[in-house]
């Protein structure tokens, strides 16, 4: 009866505590979170490049429909290489964030290419504010210019440190060009209406930052939870084909590995069960039960281990009993396996905390030579560990030819 219980909660109650584990609701970390809307931005960079290119070169289109083309040179210039520069730094960061790094090495080599680039954007500003904004080629140069920068700040902006710091590059350099501008042509009005308008951009993209967080967070989460479902897929398929409580192979498992055995092959078959095992489920309770089947399992893989070979197998097919398979055709050297096993199961007790508790086995050792049902070898193995038992248990018996 003890050992019936005992399988009771490993198959049923083990496989309802898998399912209330994963039914938790999965706790996902900021870290975890910054990191992915890190990843997220990255990957959108690759997408932009396309975007990039097609603005600079409506704006040297633009550029040499206006009467000073040479006044954007150096402008031009510095988009050209800062569009690169922040191409390399963000695959810089993505290779950072794929090899396992931490995302606060993978912003560093990009903030400072956005810094260059946020300068490069701005550095458009002094020759465009020399120029009447009514004429259709400064329009669409400045349309560019304000495109270009709505499309990175939105791309930015789920990683505020990143907004922040192009917006820095971008608004200090304007603020820096005009400042040195000697003439008297400065529009400071057309540089506030800019910088006002650059940070209702970036206010805006701020606040629309919800999306890319909700979306960095759902996939966060369905990563932890397809661990989590892969770690209790594991377990449920261990309880599937193990004994949750020793170990062994269950029944199940012991049957399945015995068909992939040789048929033509001699070898012997070791039923074991142990004695008195309810007295000391009644006498210690079952926590002593289910230690000393823990312990028996553990001395039956180690003398598994000891065997030659990888056919042999050891499982537990009910409360107190056992099964082996030893690919052994010697009687006499498969009963010297049973009289180690019954020797180590005879010593478990000397290392349990329950001082007048006592183990021992008795075990009947079954020729399954070739042909023989394994049903039948069953059968006469334990017709022997009934004549153990019968004989004062703590015995080995062989069975009858």
């Amino acid at each position: 009866m003890s050992g019936q219980r005992t399988v009771r909660m490993q198959g049923t109650d083990g496989i309802d505590a898998i399912t209330r584990r994963v039914d938790r609701q999965i706790e996902v970390s900021e870290r975890a979170v910054n990191r992915q809307k890190l990843s997220l931005v990255l990957e959108i960079e690759k997408k932009a490049q396309i975007a990039n290119a097609v603005c600079w070169l409506i704006m040297v289109f633009a550029v040499f429909q206006l009467g000073d083309p040479m006044a954007f040179a150096i402008p031009l210039a510095s988009r050209f290489v800062a569009s690169p520069l922040t191409h390399i730094s963000f695959k810089r960061a993505r290779a950072i964030l794929a090899d396992g790094g931490k995302g606060s090495q993978a912003i560093r080599p990009v903030a400072l290419a956005l810094i260059v680039g946020g300068a490069s954007w701005a550095s458009m500003l002094p020759p465009l504010l020399a120029n009447s904004l009514n004429e259709p080629a400064a329009m669409l140069i400045f349309g560019s210019l304000v495109a270009g920068i709505t499309i990175i700040v939105s791309m930015l902006a789920p990683v505020p440190v990143l907004a922040l710091t192009y917006s820095a590059g971008f608004q200090f350099t304007a603020l820096a060009l005009l400042l040195l501008e000697q003439n008297d042509g400065r529009d400071w009005g057309a540089l506030l209406a800019i910088s006002t308008l650059f940070l209702v951009f970036l206010a805006y993209a701020f606040a629309a930052t919800n999306r890319q967080e909700e979306t960095a967070r759902t996939l966060v989460t369905n990563r932890a939870l397809t661990r989590q479902l892969e770690d209790s897929l594991r377990e449920v398929e261990q309880l599937a084909y193990r004994d949750h409580l020793t170990g062994l192979m269950n029944r199940r498992s012991f049957f399945r590995f015995a068909e992939t055995l040789d048929p033509a092959q001699t070898r012997h078959v070791l039923t074991i069960d142990l004695d008195h095992f309810k007295a000391i489920n009644d006498t210690f309770g079952h926590a002593a039960g289910d230690l000393v089947l823990e312990r028996v399992g553990a001395a039956l893989r180690e003398v598994v281990s000891g065997l030659e070979g990888n056919e042999h197998c050891a499982a537990r097919t009910g409360g107190e009993e056992f099964v082996m398979i030893v690919a052994i055709d010697d009687m006499e050297r498969a009963i010297g396996v049973a009289e180690k096993i019954r020797f180590a199961i005879g010593g478990l007790s000397a290392g349990m905390p329950y001082a007048e508790l006592k183990t021992s086995a008795s075990i009947g050792v079954g020729e399954w030579a070739a042909g023989d049902d394994l049903d039948e070898v069953l059968a006469r193995a334990d017709r022997a560990t009934y004549r153990a038992k019968a004989g004062g248990r703590n015995r080995v018996e062989r069975s009858a030819a």
